[in-house]
């Protein structure tokens, strides 16, 4: 009798275990699931690297004909989600140069310093003449650029 009861026993657990480990495969039917796309284009993203990490600009002291300005840079991605800033470490040097294409000439060097992740001032901006600028900003890994984006600005 108890060589039955255990094989009835044994029987009871073999089926419920065959039960729990297939309705573990089961997927459940929740709302659908929406694919994310990364190849969409983010509007909120004002410049992009070439690595697609965005870009902005935000001015703290604009300059003027006779004084430096200063200005942070800040390098982030789109949360997918809502498109809010998500800033990123960045392991290479940042830096920026200041370029008149019409003139072909640059400016005084700028210095960028990190202050935050992804957060970069930059000081002793100075245009030498009005007119349109470029702003390169650019990635580097022992002076060689790795990655680079371009901001136009009209001073």
């Amino acid at each position: 009798m108890d060589a039955l009861l255990f094989g009835k026993k044994i029987m009871l657990f073999r089926i419920l275990t065959i039960l729990f480990i297939t309705a573990g495969c089961i997927r459940p039917k929740y709302a659908p699931r929406e694919e994310v796309n990364p190849s969409v284009e983010i509007k909120s993203c004002p410049y992009k690297l070439n690595s697609g990490k965005c870009v902005s600009l935000d001015w703290e002291v604009q300059p003027t004909e006779e004084d430096f300005g200063q200005f942070l840079i800040k390098i982030w991605r789109p949360n997918l989600a809502d498109e809010t800033e998500v800033l990123e470490e960045i392991k290479e040097d940042v830096t920026l140069f200041l370029w008149m294409p019409s003139m072909n000439h640059g400016s005084s060097p700028v210095t960028v310093k990190k202050i935050d992740v992804g957060t970069y001032r930059v000081n002793d901006v100075f245009f030498t003449m009005p007119g349109e600028w470029d702003i390169h900003v650019q990635l580097k890994i022992n002076n060689e650029i790795k990655d680079q984006t371009i901001l136009p600005f009209t001073f």
